[in-house]
């Protein structure tokens, strides 16, 4: 039980270094989002045709990416269509495992940390 207990205090400091090393990120997005919104209802037309840009651009750049992926895969998959089949198996199952493994793994932690705070 020592060990466990070790462990959730390490989690727990490890939080708490991440909580200081990260403070200024979070109230540097907190402050943009809040200058956003007053811009916003200061300008609403201005800020709507640059959110509007901004989409677009976006939209743009993910179109030419996923056209140029789409090309990329044809390619690869057109010749040989049971190997795609077979490939996306194996992903499919190495992801189910990888994730069933994490699962359990974040259970027990949890389960540890319920422990730990409950007594």
């Amino acid at each position: 039980m020592a060990n466990s207990a070790s462990s959730v205090r390490d989690d727990l400091s490890h939080a708490a270094k991440m909580a200081h090393d990260f403070w200024a990120w979070v109230l540097l997005r907190g402050l943009l989002a809040i200058a956003l919104g007053v811009v916003t209802i200061m300008w609403p037309l201005s800020a709507l045709f640059a959110f509007t840009l901004l989409f677009a651009a976006f939209a743009f750049a993910d179109g030419v990416i996923s056209l140029l992926l789409g090309v990329a895969i044809f390619i690869i998959v057109f010749p040989n269509p049971t190997a795609t089949i077979l490939s996306a198996a194996w992903l499919i199952a190495i992801y189910a495992f990888v994730a069933g493994i994490v699962l359990v793994v974040q259970a027990f932690r949890l389960k540890r940390l319920r422990d730990k705070l409950s007594g």
